[in-house]
């Protein structure tokens, strides 16, 4: 939790008002309601058994997650989105799970998901490339 504070914190300090590409303004509603339906279908569409299975880049192991809430921060990076989500691995232990997002014939896809490397996406924020989306 502190971790998502701190990204949260360093998000905020970075943040610029941005527009896509496209028609639709970055910070009106309906894209993020695009997202948010976008990646909750990425993710039900790819639960086995419903489980979430993701690599951890740092250990290199396959983690089998249940999912559990979005967050409502959405990044933005040129023509492409990050958002965040909850998990459980099968302890009970919470995983964040960082999900890289771009447009796609009208709908957004997921191109990579970073489990438990908020590392990557700090990097991105403090260079600029990523920044909060108005």
């Amino acid at each position: 939790m502190q971790r998502a504070k701190r990204l949260l914190a360093a998000t905020v300090l970075t943040a610029s008002v941005l527009f896509t590409a496209g028609t639709v303004h970055a910070g009106s509603e309906e894209l993020r309601t695009r997202l948010q339906a976008d990646l909750q279908k990425h993710i039900y569409r790819s639960l086995a058994d419903g489980i979430y299975h993701s690599l951890d880049s740092r250990t290199g192991k396959v983690l089998q997650l249940h999912p559990l809430t979005n967050h409502p921060v959405i990044l933005q990076m040129g023509d492409y989105y990050v958002m965040c989500a909850d998990f459980r691995d099968h302890k009970g232990k919470a995983v964040d799970v960082d999900f890289y997002m771009l447009e796609n014939r009208g709908r957004f896809q997921v191109f990579r998901a970073e489990a438990n490397n908020h590392k990557m996406l700090a990097k991105l924020i403090k260079a600029g490339e990523a920044t909060l989306m108005k």
